[in-house]
């Protein structure tokens, strides 16, 4: 939300398959997350500052669990 209003939004179905709940969930955190550091960036280009840091919220337990622990995953 910038000045009230939405900035950046979608809903659409994946471009891949996930074989999992928490590969699903992953993937949606990762797109979600790449699509907040952009939108950042692009922000300090323009000469738009954020004055709070960005938070990404995400209800999956095993999801979070999978992010945390690095040696699951690459």
């Amino acid at each position: 939300m910038v000045a009230g209003g939405p900035v950046s939004w979608e809903c659409k179905r994946q471009d891949t398959v996930a074989l999992s709940m928490v590969e699903a969930e992953s993937m949606a955190f990762s797109k979600a997350t790449t699509q907040a550091l952009w939108l950042s960036k692009y922000f300090d280009e323009v000469g738009l500052s954020i004055n709070k840091p960005l938070t990404i919220y995400v209800d999956n337990s095993s999801s979070i669990a999978n992010s945390l622990n690095d040696k699951n995953h690459r």
